[in-house]
């Protein structure tokens, strides 16, 4: 009997049985942001009207909260009894007034440039929404725990897998730590598509989200500078510009840009084309 297989794999079951107890009961945002209910409601407008026009449902079931963080944030599905938590910035509410250097150190300067204008609140809203509506942060987690239990079980070689000697005790380890590995990089893969994916979708929504999109892109690059390069919280991740990046699975702002800028352009074409056909139409047949 494999003890080393029987251990992990009643790890990997535990915690997908955690995962699904979290899904059905509480729905919980599952990050230990200190958070509040939303209390604004020109905000909480935003979000039904957003919702309205990404054809939401289940409503009744998104939790609605606000941090003192810069990033909006989102965990759950809103197929799930538990629900789904969206958590938006305090300083998102119109009246928000700055009130010194918080846990951050940020200075009135930079609380400034970030402010979102109307565009960057919607899109940031749609945004979290296709996470909640899809159900992303279990998908993921789901992603994790079978790829890692197929490469444990199918993949890794039995002896690999035993501790009765110092030398199989090494491959044993080594092993282990390629099924959590495979098991990350698959679930960073997922993540990384999902949030191109909800930029798009967010994005499709009209001119007016996509410039918010490509707004939202550079308050972001700002504040992961303002609060990583100066106060040194939290991890930093860079590519081989020196660009900012909140973690691995977390896409760089420029690129984000890039794609929604592509998006605008395609919409910004579909309306011409869209005039043009309407126009042909008229008496006459063309433009006047």
């Amino acid at each position: 009997m494999n003890f080393v297989r029987i251990a992990a794999n009643v790890g990997l079951t535990g915690y997908g049985v955690l995962l699904f107890s979290t899904a059905v009961v509480s729905g919980s945002h599952g990050n230990g942001t200190p958070y509040k209910k939303l209390e604004d409601e020109l905000l909480r407008r935003d979000v039904l009207e957003v919702a309205k026009e990404l054809g939401v449902k289940n409503l009744e079931k998104l939790h609605l909260y606000t941090h003192d963080g810069f990033f909006p944030m989102s965990h759950g599905s809103l197929a799930t009894p538990g629900g789904a938590f969206l958590l938006l910035p305090e300083f998102f509410s119109r009246d928000h007034l700055y009130k010194g250097k918080d846990r951050f150190g940020v200075t009135e300067s930079v609380y400034r440039a970030l402010r979102p204008n109307d565009n960057v609140r919607k899109f940031s809203i749609a945004h979290e929404l296709t996470h909640v509506q899809r159900g992303d942060s279990y998908i993921k987690d789901g992603i994790f725990l079978g790829t890692s239990a197929a490469v444990l079980n199918l993949v890794a070689p039995k002896r690999f897998l035993t501790i009765t000697s110092p030398v199989l005790l090494v491959q044993c380890l080594a092993w282990c730590s390629a099924v959590a590995t495979i098991g990350a990089l698959a679930k960073i893969t997922y993540l990384r598509w999902a949030e191109y994916n909800a930029d798009k979708k967010a994005a499709l929504l009209g001119a007016d989200f996509a410039n918010g999109g490509k707004l939202l892109c550079d308050k972001l690059l700002l504040a992961q500078k303002a609060v990583f390069d100066g106060h040194k919280y939290g991890w930093v991740w860079l590519d081989a510009n020196g660009e900012h990046r909140l973690s691995l699975s977390n896409p760089l702002c420029g690129e984000r840009k890039r794609r929604i800028e592509r998006i605008d352009k395609m919409l910004q074409l579909r309306e011409r084309q869209e005039g043009h056909e309407a126009a042909v139409s008229l008496p006459g047949g063309k433009y006047t």
